[in-house]
């Protein structure tokens, strides 16, 4: 286990770029992508964007310029930010898609509303935030009505999910999912989620974690509803260890899957411990799989040999 303790010291210890600078943003109806850029255009050497109680409305994407050291810091629950009924149509929407590096990023303490009463019927690609870099925070956010495919994508290492919530996610996405770490362009690394909960909503096909990535811990979660609860998938080579230990996973398909997408190769060891799991696991492709002490209320499912069960 010391690869575990390892990937969780270095998520706890690497973001520890602590800027002074403050820029304030006042929630007095302007649109808040373009308030948001102007804002991190005042921090060249990083800081934090301090959100009022009160609704923040986006109707276009931000576009950060490269910054890095950046929070974003609301004020709890009375600090919303939504997209404008307007900001639906035939092009997808974010608060930020970029493809320049930025590093030591963290989102804390806001509520996202996606709006989704006034998104089209089929709203498949749409992820809130897409970022590139290394040192990601995303603590006490909460994520609500979103029709399309969840909140935040990291490419890149070292990133962490801490005391979410994550309702109605998904509602008009053929596939969602709403801790999404790497792609399968860019495999990720070091990856934490833990004490997140919600209901993703009943029939949505919308993953909790859909992680292409290598030391992933999934642990003291409380995750209802959707289509599957972790999803661990490759697909240009064989990714390190994973441990999903501790969650309550009562998702309407299954609660775990193993998934080789193109090529060849195993997770060394996955461990999946002392959950509470309505679906059934699922194992792709992978030999280094060991249950233990799981509460299943399906029967398991396996695919492929090499499967070892303790309970």
């Amino acid at each position: 286990m010391k690869i575990y303790v390892l990937a969780f010291y270095l998520l706890v210890t690497a973001a520890t770029c602590v800027a002074q600078d403050v820029v304030r943003i006042p929630a007095d109806g302007r649109e808040f992508s373009t308030a948001l850029t102007t804002a991190i255009r005042q921090l060249p050497g990083g800081g934090t964007v301090q959100l009022e109680a009160g609704t923040y409305v986006v109707a276009r994407p931000c576009d950060p310029g490269g910054a890095d050291n950046i929070t974003i810091q609301g004020v709890g629950p009375r600090t919303v930010i939504q997209f404008h009924q307007r900001y639906f149509g035939k092009d997808d929407r974010w608060i930020m898609n970029v493809t320049d590096q930025h590093d030591h990023w963290s989102f804390r303490e806001f509520t996202f509303d996606g709006n989704s009463r006034f998104s089209p019927k089929v709203c498949d690609r749409d992820k809130i935030v897409k970022l590139r870099g290394d040192f990601f925070t995303v603590e006490r956010v909460t994520v609500q009505n979103e029709a399309g495919r969840g909140f935040v994508t990291i490419l890149g290492d070292d990133s962490r999910w801490l005391n979410c919530t994550f309702n109605n996610i998904g509602t008009n996405a053929g596939d969602s999912s709403v801790v999404h770490p790497g792609n399968k362009f860019l495999h990720a690394h070091r990856v934490l989620v833990s004490g997140c909960m919600g209901d993703l909503g009943r029939g949505h096909k919308t993953t909790f974690v859909d992680a292409v990535a290598s030391d992933v811990i999934v642990t003291n979660n409380v995750i209802r509803g959707g289509k599957t609860g972790v999803i661990l998938s490759w697909w240009k080579g064989a990714p390190e260890n994973a441990v999903i230990s501790n969650n309550i996973l009562q998702s309407s398909g299954r609660s775990c899957r193993l998934n080789r997408k193109r090529k060849q190769g195993e997770y060394p060891r996955v461990v999946i411990t002392n959950n509470v799991l309505v679906g059934p696991l699922q194992n792709q492709f992978g030999t280094g799989f060991v249950d233990s002490g799981n509460t299943l209320t399906e029967p398991l499912r396996i695919q492929e040999p090499g499967f070892q069960s303790k309970n």
